[in-house]
C-alpha cells in the first residue's frame, strides 16, 4: 500500500477520462472563443 504508487495508478485513468472529455467537447465548442461559446450553448 504505497500512496504514491497508488497516486501514479489513479492519475493515469483521471487524465485518460479528461483527454477523452477533452477530446470530446473541445473540437465542437472551440472553434468559438469562450464569450461566445456561452452564448452558442448547444446543450
Amino acid at each position: 500500500m504505497n500512496p504514491p504508487h497508488h497516486l501514479k495508478n489513479d492519475f493515469p485513468l483521471l487524465d485518460s477520462k479528461i483527454e477523452r472529455r477533452k477530446g470530446f467537447s473541445f473540437p465542437r465548442y472551440f472553434p468559438f472563443p469562450l464569450g461566445k461559446r456561452r452564448s452558442f450553448n448547444p446543450a
